[in-house]
């Protein structure tokens, strides 16, 4: 119990008001817990499991406190900048999750262990009494069948197949019906130092509309706009790119006149070049009238084409 109280970390937020910590100072740590891991690897493997359970609720402790800042992408992304300035550099995604980056940083983790570790991770933040303190998260672990394999991914719902296209009415249900339904607008208020909130509007029986806000973090607030954005953006492109049937013929009659039109030049260079070699003391003016006609008339093919491909 001693031990377990000695690695308590600072970096643990207040469940009803999180403390405010700078990144920089959980990168600080994450590097001190790297090199911690590195001096108990042997022992760890060798059967220092409650050790290991604790420097793994060292990791959650960060992750606590980063989630309860709602900073978890800023971190993340610091997370793999650092993986990658090691002697071994490390690659990962840059969409992975958080939980994953600390693991495969601070325990120099393969793939399997990350996922084992960084789920425990996940899993006791979803636990309905989630824990706030490292010792908090070793009673979580030994109370699961399995230790830390015992933890369920809460990004994955149960028996359900990731692929499964989900309707918009649905997500609206499901958000109205679960645990924590969505909050009713009626005054409005700015939350610290935010430029904009993402509103919905809901249907009632009777036509009216109701404004609720889906809860959501700064950084899922930014990736739903962004996302947005771009959708609408290659939806708009998508559009213009759409050609009407009656252009469509047009330019192909106006890419045949051009190469029939490129057959004549070619036709008649043809033959002024022969007439020239068979009779080279003639007048051939004619003939050159003719290939400076051809070339006009492709001229202006070629023009016409271009002028049907910018509608």
């Amino acid at each position: 119990m001693g031990a377990n109280n000695a690695v308590e970390s600072d970096a643990v937020a207040n469940a009803a008001s999180p403390k405010v910590v700078k990144l920089s100072k959980h990168m600080d740590k994450v590097v001190k817990l790297r090199a911690d891991a590195g001096d108990y690897y042997r022992q760890i493997e060798i059967g220092g499991r409650d050790r290991l359970y604790s420097l793994i609720g060292e990791v959650y402790a960060i992750y606590y406190s980063v989630m309860q800042q709602d900073k978890e992408s800023s971190f993340r992304d610091q997370l793999l900048a650092k993986l990658k300035e090691l002697q071994t550099p490390v690659e990962m995604s840059k969409t992975a999750k958080l939980s994953n980056a600390l693991v495969r940083y601070v325990f120099h983790a393969d793939d399997k262990q990350v996922s084992i570790w960084a789920r425990a991770v996940r899993g006791a933040y979803a636990l309905p009494n989630r824990p706030t303190t490292v010792g908090e998260f070793v009673a979580a672990v030994h109370a699961q069948d399995g230790a830390l394999s015992g933890f369920k991914d809460p990004t994955r719902a149960k028996g359900a197949s990731t692929t499964v296209a989900l309707k918009p009415s649905d997500a609206v249900s499901m958000l109205e019906n679960s645990g924590e339904p969505l909050a009713e607008v009626d005054e409005f208020e700015w939350i610290g130092k935010q430029e904009y909130r993402i509103l919905i509007a809901i249907r009632g029986e009777g036509d009216e509309a109701t404004l609720k806000e889906i809860p959501l973090s700064d950084d899922q607030r930014d990736k739903l706009l962004v996302d947005y954005l771009r959708n609408k953006n290659a939806a708009e492109k998508a559009a213009k790119v759409t050609v009407d049937p009656k252009i469509k013929i047009q330019r192909l009659a106006l890419t045949t006149a051009k190469v029939n039109a490129e057959m004549a030049v070619a036709v008649a260079q043809e033959q002024l070049v022969t007439a020239k070699a068979a009779r080279p003391k003639d007048d051939h003016s004619a003939l050159e009238h003719v290939v400076k006609l051809a070339k006009s008339n492709f001229d202006i093919a070629a023009k016409a084409l271009n002028a049907a491909k910018k509608k």
